[in-house]
């Protein structure tokens, strides 16, 4: 009800956009994250592989990727399989 009383209340207000159709400028470069766990061997190759197809289907030349990665949780700072992972 409250949630109603002020959506009627309050005008909705356009939010500006910025205009790519021609492309994104180098002063508006791109870095897109991608988060994962290093979970396992077939996981990661798993998550490069769709990184890879995020690339391939953006032909824009100013969106880069990124993969921002960790390890699982462990009683230990390093643990055993992380050097496998890598």
């Amino acid at each position: 009800l409250t949630n109603r009383l002020v959506a009627r209340s309050i005008p909705p207000t356009l939010l500006p956009r910025l205009s790519f159709e021609e492309g994104i400028p180098d002063e508006f470069r791109t870095l897109i994250i991608v988060p994962t766990m290093l979970l396992s061997k077939k996981a990661i190759a798993d998550e490069v592989a769709r990184l890879e197809m995020r690339y391939l289907a953006n032909s824009e030349v100013n969106l880069l990727y990124c993969l921002v990665t960790d390890f699982c949780d462990a009683p230990t700072r390093i643990a055993d399989s992380d050097s496998e992972l890598l």
